[in-house]
């Protein structure tokens, strides 16, 4: 009697264990189906992958990369003056450098700023926490006191 009801037991756990691994398998597949990641074949995994980087708006073609305006020259003077045309002039750079020290001198002054008020903080909560400790001292003093 105790026998069978055992086995009726380890039937019982058995059919769940096996209930929850298909249950584990069909959301696996239905992964799969998803994403069209076919079981024990990789290429469809890179499919898939280059698939979502283009979802993303990221390009994976063989273009990939290049800007599309390439210099044509015959020679290399050619090529060297054609590169030099592209290079920003002399007053550009002045002036990308003058807005970019700007940018660099008010992120200095906001830091500063920043780590004087924090100072100023931290100052004031030390004196805060040194006066809440007079206070506490000049109370266990007075307990003391009272208990002799």
């Amino acid at each position: 009697r105790k026998a069978t009801s055992l086995a009726k037991d380890l039937h019982f756990e058995k059919q769940m264990i096996r209930r929850e691994q298909q249950k584990i398998q069909k959301v696996r597949e239905e992964h799969r189906e998803e994403t069209g990641y076919a079981k024990n074949d990789d290429t469809s995994g890179i499919n898939w992958f280059e698939r979502n980087l283009a979802r993303i708006g990221i390009d994976t073609s063989e273009h990939s990369g290049t800007t599309g305006n390439e210099i044509e020259a015959s020679n290399i003077k050619e090529l060297y003056e054609k590169m030099q045309e592209k290079l920003p002039t002399q007053a550009q750079l002045q002036v990308e450098a003058s807005k970019r020290m700007k940018k660099i001198k008010e992120t200095k002054r906001e830091t500063d700023n920043a780590r004087k008020e924090r100072e100023k903080r931290q100052l004031r909560m030390n004196v805060e926490q040194q006066a809440t400790q007079v206070v506490v001292e000049e109370q266990h003093a007075e307990e003391d006191e009272l208990k002799w």
